[in-house]
């Protein structure tokens, strides 16, 4: 059998966390099967959905690399087909028109809560003949069988089964004619050959109805399996109104889309979890029947070792476009500059946009300093000290790490003090406090003019 996942978001939001989870998952197990991967738009609620939100999601993807069949498919193109197959079970016998009023069915659920039965459509209607012309607006139901049972196995679940006596008549058709969730569904996955359908576990208790529809249209369901809904620490469900929940929150706070894929893809999974893996190699070491079926719990601080252990097994060279974004006039430094500085932090910094702001003073020369780094540090014998710094350091035959390291050595042991009396000064000429890396590194990569410049501007002004 061909393996065609599918991933159906409503254009009616951004991506979010869990969404995007759900996305990766099919991906991977398409790619593991050698099958395909589609996108379906589900954007029949033309009040909410909208342009954006389906370019945000489709960029969303893009952004992580997931790649699915082109084009992607719109739920609003086949209405057509909608009305189609529900004219086919109306004419087939295996669904039937409902005119009982909204008023009938609120008396009617009221009654059953007073009697303690669990509320459902006693099926006045199923044996009626209703014309399409009864003047009188009704909804289409599909005939569910009023024995037995549903049974199917889940991917993640296991063995499930559902009793058709605790099921509705279900809704396929509302009074305008418009097909349900549930119609529209299936018949879009009919039509797309989707073999797998991966999706939330609150999903659950949608597939033995949409199985129904499926045997209506003596048609093999696909394989289920229901994932896990993503957890905050907490407990609590994560939420597209969440900061957390929304991918472009975290792509603007420099989180790198291998790590979040990573993260995601490992969250709730025993199988692999704690592993760091770029994405081509993420499929090969997924198990879909390893995923545990209790909430995923997704943590923002394990997310964040991911991302910095992506940084570190990267290149400096592939991560200076995005380091760009967050460094005011980047247009006055070069590529080298950049992955020097990057070569630097890759290490000391939770995302990108951390590491910018941990080494903005490389990009902007302090104007001020800080104060109780300058009271602690800077005194009378410290600035005499930085002058001295500054003779020799400039006169240097090579600037390099080595040799740089080598002067500052030899000053500290002729004038007999400890290291952080010249490093501490020298530190807050450059970056205007005392947290920065290796001060040889910092003073190599910044250069002998810019170094020099500083710890000048430096010794003036923090005289007063």
């Amino acid at each position: 059998m061909s393996v065609v996942t599918r991933f159906p978001p409503s254009p009616t939001g951004h991506l979010h966390l869990g969404g995007a989870r759900t996305a990766i998952i099919n991906w991977m197990y398409a790619k593991q099967n050698g099958g395909n991967f589609i996108v379906r738009m589900e954007d029949t609620d033309k009040g909410r959905s909208s342009p954006e939100f389906e370019s945000s999601i489709l960029n969303s993807l893009n952004w992580f690399g997931l790649d699915f069949e082109k084009p992607v498919i719109r739920q609003s193109d086949s209405a057509v087909n909608h009305r189609k197959i529900i004219s086919q079970l109306l004419d087939s016998g295996k669904a039937y028109r409902c005119t009982c009023s909204l008023e009938r069915l609120e008396q009617l659920r009221a009654e059953q809560r007073s009697a303690g039965l669990k509320p459902r459509y006693d099926r006045r209607c199923r044996d009626r003949e209703i014309s399409a012309s009864t003047g009188t607006p009704f909804v289409v139901r599909l005939k569910i069988p009023e024995s037995g049972s549903i049974k199917f196995g889940d991917l993640v679940q296991g063995s499930v089964e559902y009793q058709n006596a605790e099921l509705d008549d279900l809704i396929i058709a509302r009074s305008d004619g418009s097909p349900t969730y549930h119609l529209s569904s299936v018949v879009d996955d009919i039509e797309a050959g989707v073999s797998h359908v991966i999706r939330g576990d609150d999903h659950l208790n949608n597939t033995p109805r949409q199985i129904h529809i499926f045997d209506a249209l003596n048609i093999k369901a696909p394989v289920y399996g229901h994932i896990p809904l993503l957890h905050s620490v907490d407990g609590k469900k994560l939420s597209k109104r969440s900061g957390l929940g929304n991918i472009l929150s975290l792509a603007e706070e420099g989180v790198l889309p291998n790590a979040l894929l990573n993260y995601l893809a490992n969250i709730g999974w025993s199988g692999d979890n704690g592993e760091v893996h770029q994405k081509e190699k993420l499929f090969e070491k997924f198990d879909l029947s390893s995923i545990s079926k209790s909430s995923a719990r997704f943590d923002i601080n394990k997310l964040y070792w991911f991302n910095q252990q992506h940084m570190v097994t990267s290149p400096p060279s592939s991560l200076v476009k995005i380091f760009k974004t967050f460094v005011e006039e980047s247009e006055k430094f070069d590529q080298s500059f950049f992955e020097k500085v990057i070569a630097l932090y890759t290490g000391r910094a939770n995302t990108i946009k951390d590491m910018a702001e941990k080494s903005f003073f490389f990009f902007k020369k302090p104007s001020d300093y800080d104060s109780k780094a300058r009271q602690k540090f800077i005194n009378p014998q410290a600035l005499i000290i930085l002058s001295q710094a500054i003779n020799r350091l400039q006169n240097l035959d090579d600037w390099n790490r080595q040799s740089i390291d080598g002067e500052l050595k030899r000053i500290v042991a002729e004038n007999d003090i400890a290291f952080p009396m010249l490093g501490q000064p020298i530190r807050i000429a450059l970056s205007g406090g005392t947290n920065s890396p290796d001060i040889s590194q910092t003073l190599n990569i910044l250069g002998r003019i810019e170094s020099l410049d500083r710890m000048y501007f430096a010794a003036e002004n923090l005289r007063s």
